[in-house]
């Protein structure tokens, strides 16, 4: 399947510095061998949901398998982000480049991505609401089935590691400020998302 040959890349790429290839190898298997052993759900989904929650999979697969491979839980943890990362940047940076067809304002591309990504990727169960605030975009997600997932798995905290910290990443690589107060993977009722757009980026 596609999504574990895109995610054993990202893991390949992130542990290839720190150690050897028999190791990496022997934590892939261990993964895919986790993987295999969580329950799958039948219910028909979109193939940006698919995606996600076969992505979520694997994450707490990888996790389980570092940690049985003497890797402790903080490194195990920000290997996750950093797998995540590599992952998220295949759909968000391409995306950044095809927007400029939307002009050279940042705000007008930034818009653009959001809506895509509303659109294939963030599809129902997903839900948001737009809010008003000084940020020149600004929603907050009521319902996030990543969070919810790893809840029902016992890993509530991965999410943070997994999907939450990406938002600061992407901000980033758009050339914008990413601020939340809350999330529904602390406990909130709601993650709120504030982008910010310098002003050397307005033009």
């Amino acid at each position: 399947m596609i999504h574990a040959w895109i995610f054993n890349r990202a893991v390949k790429r992130v542990l290839r510095p720190a150690l050897p290839s028999h190791r990496i190898r022997k934590i892939l298997d261990l993964t895919e061998a986790e993987y295999k052993k969580l329950p799958k759900s039948d219910r028909k989904e979109t193939l940006g949901m698919s995606f996600i929650i076969a992505t979520c999979q694997r994450n707490i697969a990888f996790y389980q398998s570092t940690l049985q491979s003497g890797i402790s839980e903080q490194d195990a943890k920000l290997h996750i982000e950093n797998i995540n990362w590599e992952i998220t940047q295949l759909l968000g940076s391409p995306m950044w480049h095809l927007s400029i067809t939307r002009g050279l304002n940042s705000i007008s591309r930034i818009y653009w991505i959001d809506k895509v990504l509303w659109g294939l990727l963030f599809t129902r169960p997903f839900e948001r609401v737009f809010t008003s605030s000084d940020a020149d975009l600004s929603f907050d997600v009521v319902t996030c089935p990543i969070q919810a997932y790893y809840k029902s798995q016992g890993h509530p905290d991965l999410c943070y590691h997994a999907a939450c910290v990406q938002d600061y990443r992407l901000a980033d690589r758009w050339h914008a400020d990413f601020t939340r107060t809350q999330t529904l993977a602390s406990g909130a009722k709601s993650c709120d998302f504030k982008f910010y757009v310098s002003k050397d980026q307005r033009v």
